[in-house]
């Protein structure tokens, strides 16, 4: 069997990243690698979008051969940093100052630097090489407990219990969104990312926080980051998933007037079991966070040490959305510390 035509390839690999069911269209002869350019791309532009959810093996292969894209873009690349000092922000509001002055809470609690110094340059980037990174190297990362008792033992993470927790994959889901501008890519990343520790919702949440931060990122406006994080969920989930009940409960709630606090404590009695997949009520706290305290930075943080569970996660995704929304003034003895960080991966970016 000869070969497909590299071009061919390209232009399948683009029409994927832009949401367009290539699968669909291949089985139905509607492309075809004997068709000139012109009509390949008028045929492309008619393929459906395609039903993208977790656990979809097809949609992980094909993703998993698409290379990030990057960008020259000045303003995109400023922004990127700004999610850094909006995440970190967040640390240090509900965490205080770290031991060393010379230590930056985010390195060792979402484990950005590492992944940008071991992933870059990976196209492959399958759950086994995730989970070696976090394992070989203990040192740069900061995690729970139940954390280090998984990569120690090298057991099945699966069944921890009872928090299951994973190495940080909710925590680093903002990175995939930085590391390719292609939401649907970054979101099929972060899920491989999550696959290896988490289960099917868990990785779900993963994939709409990656997906969300990149559609944030390669708009020239951004809009209220709910307003791309509820899309991101209709986009990725299928009509009638318990996520997409939970969040419309909590939008509606909203709208009745139903005060934070009550938003919370409903949370509290939905999750009183604290389960194995508690990423579901910390996203929703973050959400409810963005939500009330719109743009204010110390209300958002506010809401989120109020809310207990995982208040370093929800701090951080909090900190990551508002810093694309809005500006956030941090204290100027720190940021030193990330210029090196922030410049590495603003020239990563640019390659």
């Amino acid at each position: 069997m000869e070969p497909l035509p590299s071009w061919y390839v390209a232009a399948l690999q683009q029409a994927w990243a832009e949401d367009r069911d290539i699968r669909y269209g291949i089985v139905h002869r509607i492309v075809s690698p004997v068709m000139d350019f012109p009509e390949l791309f008028q045929q492309i532009t008619r393929l459906p979008w395609r039903q993208w959810r977790v656990g979809d093996r097809r949609i992980v292969e094909i993703g998993s051969t698409l290379p990030h894209r990057m960008t020259d873009t000045p303003a995109i690349a400023h922004r990127i940093g700004h999610i850094w000092i909006g995440a970190e922000c967040a640390l240090r509001r509900v965490w205080g100052t770290p031991p060393s002055a010379s230590t930056l809470w985010l390195a060792r609690v979402a484990h950005w630097d590492l992944y940008r110094t071991q992933v870059g340059g990976l196209i492959d980037v399958n759950d086994h090489v995730l989970q070696q990174i976090v394992a070989n190297h203990p040192d740069r990362c900061q995690m729970s407990r139940a954390e280090q008792w998984v990569l120690r033992h090298r057991w099945d993470p699966q069944k921890w219990y009872p928090f299951h927790e994973g190495t940080g994959a909710m925590r680093r889901a903002p990175f995939w969104g930085m590391w390719t501008l292609v939401p649907n890519q970054a979101a099929v990343m972060a899920d491989m990312d999550a696959r290896w520790a988490y289960q099917a919702p868990a990785r779900l949440i993963t994939a709409v926080i990656a997906r969300t931060v990149s559609a944030a990122l390669i708009q020239s406006t951004s809009p209220p980051m709910t307003s791309l994080l509820f899309r991101s969920i209709h986009r990725l989930t299928p009509r009638h998933y318990f996520l997409r009940n939970l969040i419309a409960t909590v939008w509606k709630r909203y709208r009745q007037g139903i005060r934070w606090e009550e938003a919370l404590m409903w949370i509290s009695q939905e999750f009183h079991y604290y389960p194995w997949d508690h990423c579901v009520p910390n996203f929703l706290i973050v959400v409810i966070a963005l939500l009330y305290a719109q743009q204010d930075f110390d209300q958002a943080l506010k809401i989120v040490q109020y809310a207990g569970w995982d208040v370093a996660t929800n701090a951080l995704l909090t900190g990551v959305f508002l810093a694309l929304q809005t500006s956030i003034d941090p204290d100027e003895s720190w940021t030193p510390l990330l210029s090196s960080a922030i410049h590495s991966m603003v020239v990563r970016l640019r390659s």
